[in-house]
């Protein structure tokens, strides 16, 4: 089984969203090399820009393949704008992953607020149906 966040540091968490200024009494996140995020399963494990200290965590149907070109451009790896659809391939990406950082500098990172972490979703209903259109719609060779 794929293991989750544990905490064991209390910590206050504050949260701004549209001006409502929000604080939350909580723990740390301890990072286990079981997590989504640390675990190599395809398009879960962050990708980390050290020079603008980010980390992204990619939502397959979110625009995953336009960031990962993103993050490819700021580390100027010519490959960024070509047609190749193997993208996500660390071979050709050339990104650096949360996977890459021993855990204990992966977790110094997560809970750092030096860092920042970045996250995109997408309604329910149209990521839905684009994943349906391009897995089954276009692939039907693969549906027989």
């Amino acid at each position: 089984s794929l293991g989750c966040f544990r905490g064991n540091k209390s910590h206050i968490i504050q949260i701004q969203l549209h001006n409502i200024n929000i604080n939350i009494n909580t723990t740390i996140p301890i990072l286990s090399p079981h997590d989504l995020v640390y675990h190599e399963v395809r398009n879960t494990v962050p990708i980390v820009n050290e020079e603008y200290k980010i980390i992204f965590f990619q939502v397959a149907k979110a625009a995953s393949s336009q960031f990962t070109r993103f993050f490819m451009r700021l580390e100027e790896n010519p490959s960024w704008c070509s047609d190749d659809y193997h993208l996500h391939d660390r071979n050709i990406n050339q990104l650096i992953y949360l996977t890459d950082f021993p855990s204990d500098e992966a977790q110094n990172m997560l809970t750092s607020d030096e860092w920042i972490k970045a996250i995109f979703v997408r309604h329910p209903k149209p990521r839905l149906l684009s994943a349906f259109l391009d897995k089954a719609v276009d692939h039907t060779d693969h549906f027989g």
